[in-house]
């Protein structure tokens, strides 16, 4: 709730409260600086909050990130597929 991201000049996103079911599908769009990236890297717990918190399923993504994360999926813009991995490896490690 009231999740936030400071940068140097810019605040993206700004104290965003959504809340979603269970099974439901979660897009994430807006014009370019809107925080949607922002957003997603700490739903994902590759970026820090600045203000507000964030859970998936009942975890805190700040303090229990690893536990959080056996709950969502993500699919990034590009197509991230290694070329070193097996075509059954890849949907595993993005997956």
């Amino acid at each position: 709730m009231g999740l936030a991201r400071d940068y140097q000049t810019t605040k993206a996103p700004r104290g965003i409260d959504l809340t979603e079911k269970n099974g439901k599908v979660f897009a994430c769009l807006g014009v370019n600086g809107s925080g949607k990236n922002a957003t997603i890297r700490i739903l994902t717990g590759l970026s820090r909050l600045t203000a507000g918190s964030a859970m998936l399923n009942g975890h805190d993504i700040a303090k229990e990130s690893l536990a959080a994360k056996k709950h969502y999926g993500r699919v990034p813009q590009q197509i991230n597929l290694e070329s070193e991995r097996t075509v059954s490896k890849n949907p595993l490690v993005h997956g």
